[in-house]
Formats: structure tokens, C-alpha cells, sequence
């Protein structure tokens, strides 16, 4: 098996984000899977139209808005329930419920690819799902992988940008994973019962309180 280092990593996959990621925090969707009507010969026939509407709602696994509050060090809580349920095809998978309280700081990407990757760009909601997994290791390391692939698929995220992400956590993601099992063991949690007050407030603060 050829290993590859996080920095040559990094400049590789630089170059095929050039072209997916652009300023101010968007991804350009990819639409080569969408028909071109204008150009389908059959796209006068509201049948033809109507399957392929059809395919894209029933392929749709993300049911829960996206409600997150923040804390001063960027760091958040889920401020309303969120889930990721499989596609037909993935239910060997099993369905996520990320409780509200939840505090996320979206490390589980690994912190080498932020200058590139910005964790709360349109694979959020993804992120979020897969730093819950991570930290509650409620499945393999793998399965939560894919399940963030499958998540980002679901929000309609750049078939490039999911296989880079998808790659770096699968590459380089065993330092968070190891990370947060060491946490647990030394009692820290991330299921809050009581909510800061304000975002000016640090999480490294608010959590020396007995706020579980």
C-alpha cells in the first residue's frame, strides 16, 4: 500500500480544488448528473421529467434544519436535533441522531486541510453528523467515513470536494478518533443540559461548570 504525507497530500488535492472552491465560502454545485432539458430530445415528455424529479427527492436523507449556537472559540452546540438516515443501497448503515446539546467543533476534518476545506462550508450539516460518530465511536471509523460521504452526496456537495474530504478523513482521521477516546476516558463529555447564555462565552470556560 503507497502512504502518502499530509503535506504532499494537501498539494496535490490543492489543485483539484482550485476549480470546485471559490471565495467567500461556496462550492460550486456539480451538475452533470442533472438532464439538460433543453437539449433531451425527450424533454417534452412530462414522464421522462417527472422520473428523474422522482429519483432526486426520494434520494434525499437529510430531513432536520440546522440549527447550531456559537460559542467564542468557534467552537458549537446544536441547538435543534439533527439525523442522516441511509439511501436504499446503504442500509447496511445504520440511522444517526445527533442530539441537540451536542458540542461540535468540526475537528474530525482533519485541521491541516481548514486553509482549504472551511469545516462550515455546505458539508456543515455533514461534518457535524460525522463528529458525533467520532465521538461517540457508536460505529467503526469507517462506517462513520462513509456516512460523511454519503451525507455530503445528500446536500448536493462537489463530487470533487466530497472525495477529498472524504479521503482526508479516511487517510488522517485516527489522530481525532484516538484524540477523543483519550478525552472521554479523562471525563470530558459534549452533551450539554444547559446552554451558555450569550456567544461571548468560551467553551473551554463554560465547560469547567456543571453544566452536563
Amino acid at each position: 500500500m503507497i502512504r502518502i504525507k499530509r503535506r504532499k497530500f494537501i498539494k496535490i488535492f490543492c489543485v483539484g480544488l482550485t476549480y470546485v472552491h471559490i471565495p467567500m465560502g461556496f462550492v460550486l454545485a456539480d451538475t452533470s448528473a442533472a438532464p439538460n432539458l433543453e437539449q433531451d430530445n425527450n424533454y417534452s415528455d412530462p414522464t421522462a421529467a417527472g422520473t428523474w424529479i422522482d429519483k432526486l427527492v426520494t434520494t434525499r436523507s437529510i430531513n432536520s434544519p440546522f440549527k447550531l449556537q456559537k460559542f467564542l472559540d468557534n467552537i458549537y452546540i446544536v441547538d435543534q436535533s439533527l439525523d442522516w438516515k441511509p439511501n436504499k443501497g446503504q442500509e447496511y448503515l445504520k440511522p444517526v441522531i445527533v442530539p441537540k446539546g451536542f458540542v461540535t467543533d468540526l475537528a474530525s476534518i482533519p485541521r491541516e486541510f481548514w486553509s482549504i476545506l472551511d469545516p462550515a462550508d455546505d458539508y456543515a450539516y455533514a461534518a457535524v453528523v460525522h463528529d458525533y460518530l467520532y465521538w461517540t465511536q457508536l460505529t467503526t471509523k469507517n462506517e462513520a467515513d462513509l456516512i460523511l460521504k454519503f451525507a455530503m452526496q445528500d446536500l448536493d456537495v462537489s463530487p470533487t470536494t466530497v472525495d477529498v474530504i472524504y479521503t482526508a478523513v479516511d487517510m488522517f482521521g485516527q489522530q481525532a478518533w484516538n484524540q477523543n477516546k483519550r478525552l472521554k476516558e479523562l471525563g470530558e463529555k459534549r452533551l450539554l443540559k444547559k446552554f451558555p447564555p450569550n456567544a461571548a462565552i468560551k467553551w473551554a470556560d463554560w465547560k469547567s461548570q456543571d453544566v452536563y
